[in-house]
């Protein structure tokens, strides 16, 4: 069920969350209490930062290397993988996959390599930068529309997840919510039924009963009813490998960081520091639960590459 808040706007706001969440009860709906987590990063507070080669300017998705000592990326103009270093970001080979296209977002699953089209289209790497490189293109309902732009691989139910900025089309679309889909790597088919929505009502209610967490008294004027725009629009996505929660990163918009857990009830949400962050695209975990988000450069702001070392024993993880 998809709840519009907004159509309460001349309604008293407590009146609109009060139907809200009466219609989450009733429909088995996720909950908004104050969930018992604490963010393992410092996302203010990068342990390294890099500037990256200017051939990656616009890059856009990042996913870890077979190799345990680099990043393998992609950028919204050229069919090609671009091999990064992950202790100062230098640029490596390219890696040619396909021809020239807006490509959004990268993930490894196991030795294979996919690619996500921000038509939705997938390509599938197999002996990657051998000889025997083979390329394997799926494509099903995803289109301009749904503007894909996140993908990570979920090993613990063998898929990849595509996050979805745009609106999309069909029973699921909706202005106030945005979709993730996902596509089953053992039958290679992506599941018309999404796998996680993320709804604007259900980001404003988590605010209403999370009043201490930074940037609050912004972020709950960003999602109030009444205000016309989904400021949390996902541009990168990654799944952690410890405790399998989704970590989404916003770029238009509002440039945001969410938390989700397995069930889709949301963990956690910040805005992203904007001298830090100017348009963050893409996100990844290697395999020692450390982060990293790229961000695309801007005029002569070259692109960047963030990396936040995880935080000894934190809570609710």
């Amino acid at each position: 069920m998809v709840v519009k808040l907004e159509n309460l706007r001349n309604m008293p706001v407590l009146l609109g969350l009060a139907f809200y969440l009466a219609a989450c009860a009733a429909d088995g709906g996720l909950g908004v209490s104050a969930p018992d987590f604490s963010l393992p990063y410092a996302i203010a507070a990068p342990s390294q930062q890099h500037s990256l080669h200017p051939k990656v300017q616009e890059i856009s998705g990042i996913t870890c290397s077979p190799d345990p000592k680099k990043l393998l990326a992609v950028q919204d103009e050229q069919g090609q993988v671009f091999q990064l270093d992950r202790t100062h970001g230098g640029l490596g080979e390219s890696v040619p996959f396909w021809k020239d296209g807006d490509y959004e977002g990268i993930a490894r699953a196991g030795e294979e390599i996919y690619v996500l089209k921000n038509t939705g289209t997938l390509y599938g790497i197999t002996h990657f930068g051998t000889p025997q490189q083979e390329v394997a293109k799926y494509n099903d309902f995803l289109n301009d529309e749904f503007d894909a732009e996140g993908l990570a691989y979920d090993p613990g139910a063998n898929r990849l997840l595509i996050a979805c900025k745009g609106e999309g089309e069909g029973p699921y679309a909706d202005p106030f919510t945005r979709l993730i889909f996902a596509f089953d790597l053992a039958e290679k088919k992506l599941d018309s039924i999404p796998a996680f929505q993320i709804r604007k009502a259900d980001i404003y209610a988590f605010l209403q009963a999370n009043d201490t967490l930074p940037y609050w008294p912004k972020m709950i004027d960003d999602f109030e009813p009444g205000v016309s725009e989904m400021e949390f629009n996902p541009s990168g996505l990654g799944v952690h490998p410890a405790t399998g929660h989704l970590y989404l990163i916003s770029s238009a918009g509002k440039k945001m960081l969410m938390v989700m857990d397995r069930s889709g009830r949301i963990l956690y949400v910040t805005k992203l520091p904007k001298q830090q962050h100017r348009q963050p695209e893409g996100l990844c975990f290697d395999e020692e639960g450390r982060l990293y988000i790229a961000n695309e450069g801007k005029g002569v702001t070259p692109p960047m590459l963030y990396l936040f070392e995880r935080l000894p024993n934190p809570e609710g993880q």
